[in-house]
C-alpha cells in the first residue's frame, strides 16, 4: 500500500492515576506511571477520557475502605456508559482486601497488591481478554525504585530507604500489607543519579552536592536499617 494510503495510527490510550495515602504511595504510583508509559500510554488528568483508571489505595487510616468504594461507586457510572473503560486498583487496600474487591464492586478490571507493581501494564492487557484478574503477590519480585518512574516534577523525586515495617501499631497496618522492614541501601545510589541527573539539567550544582550528601546518609541508614532488622526479624 502507498504510503500516503497508509492508515493513522491508532491513538495511545490514556490513564488517569489517583494516589491515596502516604509518600510510599507516591513513590509507587511514579513507578505505575512511569510502566504504563513504557507500555506506550500517555497519562492525562481528565477522567472522563482515560481510557485506564488506576486507583493506588492506602489502608491507614479508618475510611481508606469507605473513600475507595466510594470511588468506585461513582466509577460504576462511568464503567457503565463506556464498556471499554478499565478500572484497576492497586496498593495497600488492594493486597488486604484482595478478591473482596471484585466482589464488591464488580466493574473492576484488574486487582494488584504491593509486591507486584511491575505486573500492572501485563495484568491490564490479561483483563482486556481473559476478563477481571486478581493477582497478589506476598513478596517483592523486583524492587518498585528499579523500576521506571515518570515524575511530575523534574526538580523533585521520592526516594525508598525502607521497605515495610517491624511495628504492629494498632492504628496501622503496614506490616501486614507490606512485610517486615527491609533495607533498600541501593537507592543510595538512585538519590546520587538523580541529584546528578539535575545538575546535568541546569539545576542548582550547590543543591546537587546537598542531594548526594543526604543520598549517601540515606545509605548509611538503610545498611543500620538493615543490620537491625536482622536481629528483629532472626
Amino acid at each position: 500500500m502507498p504510503s500516503d494510503q497508509l492508515e493513522p495510527a491508532a491513538p495511545a490510550r490514556r490513564f488517569y492515576l489517583r494516589t491515596y495515602g502516604c509518600q510510599m504511595n507516591e513513590h509507587d504510583s511514579e513507578r505505575i506511571a512511569g510502566l504504563l508509559v513504557a507500555d506506550g500510554m500517555e497519562p492525562t488528568d481528565d477522567l472522563e477520557t482515560a481510557d485506564v483508571v488506576v486507583l493506588n489505595t492506602c489502608c491507614i487510616r479508618e475510611n481508606a475502605d469507605n473513600k475507595l468504594y466510594g470511588h468506585l461507586g461513582r466509577l460504576k457510572v462511568l464503567k457503565a456508559e463506556r464498556p471499554d473503560l478499565q478500572i484497576a486498583v492497586g496498593g495497600c487496600l488492594a493486597q488486604k482486601d484482595r478478591e473482596l474487591i471484585v466482589q464488591r464492586a464488580g466493574h473492576v478490571d484488574v486487582v494488584f497488591g504491593t509486591h507486584n507493581l511491575a505486573h500492572a501494564p501485563q495484568l491490564l492487557a490479561r483483563a482486556r481478554v481473559e476478563g477481571p484478574v486478581v493477582e497478589i503477590l506476598e513478596e517483592h519480585e523486583a524492587y518498585p525504585s528499579a523500576l521506571p518512574a515518570r515524575r511530575e516534577n523534574a526538580h523533585s523525586a521520592w526516594v525508598t530507604i525502607q521497605l515495610g515495617c517491624d511495628n504492629s501499631c494498632t492504628w496501622a497496618g503496614a506490616r501486614a500489607v507490606a512485610g517486615f522492614a527491609e533495607a533498600v541501601a541501593t537507592d543510595a545510589a538512585e538519590a546520587i543519579d538523580i541529584a546528578s541527573a539535575g545538575e546535568a539539567a541546569g539545576f542548582d550544582s550547590a543543591a546537587a552536592a546537598d542531594s548526594e550528601a543526604i543520598a549517601e546518609e540515606a545509605g548509611e541508614a538503610a545498611a543500620v536499617t538493615g543490620a537491625s532488622t536482622t536481629g528483629d526479624t532472626a
